[in-house]
């Protein structure tokens, strides 16, 4: 800025009112134009900046600038002076600086006092020094925050996604991270780094361990098995387990049923109501009745299941009917016998007897040729009993 000489020298102080009217005034104001008595409209331009004059208000403290077309570029005022509409206004005592945009609305308020950056008028960008932090508003009727970053606490804050620097931690929706004990949380799945696991519900997936469990199926890698509750692939004994009634060696090449006899599905009789170990007869429909008749050339054999002995093969099974019972082939199988047509032996033949669905001792050969139903494994001296027979018809 020029000194006082070469303001008197190249210029001249005109003194007059605010709006440039006739000097004399008495408010005070000092306008500075160069080498003319009176304001100029046109020729060169202000000695004391190239495109500005400055004009000083005594009577309310304040320095503004203003532009060739008398609009307000700065003000500088201090607290009680009244508003000013301008481009960039300086207040010393509260230590800001505040710059508008055309509209004359702030765009950039600095505060000193509050050591606080804001930028922008309607989504504000808030850099505060006092707590460290730097906030991204939001559009009106709005959640008033979008991002907040904390550098005291160590946290970025932007609605559903949370990052903890302190703890190592990102929170998104329902996804959570935790850097420090090497973890990820996102509803059912739970992912454990240290552990070396994920489980999804019933899932478990055990890197350690070599094992995947779903449920009851457990898959163990180091053992080499799957256990799925009732099956059992064993794949270092070359063996699968199906209960306790089946098993398949690889190793020996045998498929070992654990149960007895060898069973397939007759259909019976609708009025026929038989549990199992009742000896059966064929009727003239070809259905399965109860053996009543002795020495029967139509007994078919016994229904298979009684007591512990169980059908290990059954042929000819049709799930979902029920007027379907499994019938004893072949093997052993118990049986409802009558001693009363005499003692049975083991070892004995037996075939039908009057009894409803009971076997007795065959004690006429000629008359049981082609009725015997198979040999007792137990004797029995007298009444009515549930004994194992081998089943051979013949």
């Amino acid at each position: 800025m020029p000194n006082t000489d070469d303001i008197q020298t190249s210029g001249k102080f005109i003194t007059g009112n605010a709006d440039n009217s006739a000097a004399g005034s008495s408010s005070g104001e000092i306008d500075i134009y160069p080498g003319a008595a009176v304001p100029p409209t046109s020729g060169p331009r202000p000695i004391i900046e190239w495109s500005n004059y400055i004009s000083i208000i005594n009577d309310h403290g304040i320095l503004k600038i203003l532009d060739t077309d008398n609009y307000v570029g700065m003000n500088i005022h201090p607290p009680k002076s009244p508003v000013i509409t301008s481009i960039m206004e300086i207040d010393p005592s509260k230590r800001t600086l505040v710059l508008n945009n055309s509209d004359f609305k702030p765009t950039i308020n600095l505060d000193g006092t509050n050591n606080r950056i804001s930028v922008g008028p309607i989504n504000p960008v808030t850099i505060d020094g006092n707590t460290n932090q730097i906030t991204l508003g939001n559009t009106p009727g709005q959640p008033a925050t979008l991002i907040c970053i904390d550098g005291n606490a160590m946290r970025i804050n932007m609605g559903s996604v949370f990052i903890d620097g302190y703890h190592g931690q990102i929170e998104v929706g329902n996804i959570f991270i935790n850097g420090f004990s090497r973890q990820i949380t996102a509803g059912s799945i739970f992912m454990d780094g240290n552990a070396n696991k994920i489980t999804m519900d019933s899932i478990v997936l055990d890197a350690n361990a070599q094992t995947i469990t779903t449920g009851s199926v457990s898959i163990d890698g180091n053992a080499k098995k799957i256990n799925t509750g009732s099956i059992l692939v064993d794949g270092n004994a070359n063996q699968i387990h199906m209960g306790s009634s089946i098993l398949i060696d690889g190793n020996a090449g045998d498929v070992i049923l654990q149960n007895a006899d060898c069973a397939e599905d007759f259909e019976i009789s609708p009025a026929e109501n038989v549990e199992p170990g009742t000896v059966m007869a064929l009727n003239n429909d070809g259905k399965l009745v109860q053996g009543k008749q002795p020495y029967d050339k139509r007994v078919a054999g016994v229904v298979s299941g009684a007591g512990d002995l169980k059908p290990g093969l059954v042929l000819g099974r049709k799930v979902g009917h029920a007027d379907r019972v499994p019938l004893a082939l072949m093997g052993r199988v118990n049986c409802k016998v009558d001693a009363a047509y005499g003692s049975i032996e083991v070892g004995d033949l037996l075939t039908t007897s009057s009894t409803p669905g009971h076997a007795m001792k065959a004690n006429n050969p000629a008359k049981a040729f082609g009725a015997v139903i198979g040999k007792a494994l137990k004797p029995l001296e007298a009444g009515c009993d549930l004994i194992p027979i081998l089943v051979a018809l013949q």
